[in-house]
């Protein structure tokens, strides 16, 4: 056969959804009430934190870990040849951050996360806007 010439490929094609030869996995038989399920249908995760025995940091402790984490994140970046201090890659970091909040404030409205889970990593992303200017 030259390249030029169509390759068979019938003995691949299966039509989709179908139980037998189907060409995707059918999940359906995997849903159902079993364990970490919800009677919503939804996933429940388990999000809280184990007991750590210390309050979160203030003042000029908060301020160090803010920094810890800003430095981390540099280095993330650094790793994939940005920087922080980029103005252009400090907004759209910025950006991204504001998208997840609101992906999290959807998720609080369909019951995945509740109030005090959404403030809790309100303030994380909060600590995590912070980075370019302190980097």
């Amino acid at each position: 056969m030259s390249a030029a010439e169509p390759a068979e490929t019938t003995h691949l094609r299966a039509p989709l959804n179908k139980h037998e030869g189907a060409a995707v996995i059918d999940i359906t038989k995997r849903r159902g009430k079993g364990r970490g399920r919800q009677a919503s249908g939804g996933w429940k995760m388990d999000v809280t934190p184990p007991p750590t025995g210390q309050a979160a940091p203030e003042g000029r402790d908060r301020h160090a870990a803010l920094v810890m984490v800003a430095n981390d994140l540099e280095k993330s970046f650094n790793r994939i040849n940005r920087t922080l201090t980029d103005d252009e890659t400090a907004a759209v970091y910025t950006h991204t951050l504001g998208l997840f909040e609101l992906a999290l404030r959807g998720a609080e409205a369909q019951g995945i996360i509740d109030g005090d889970q959404l403030e809790e990593l309100g303030v994380l992303i909060g600590g995590m806007k912070e980075a370019p200017r302190l980097v």
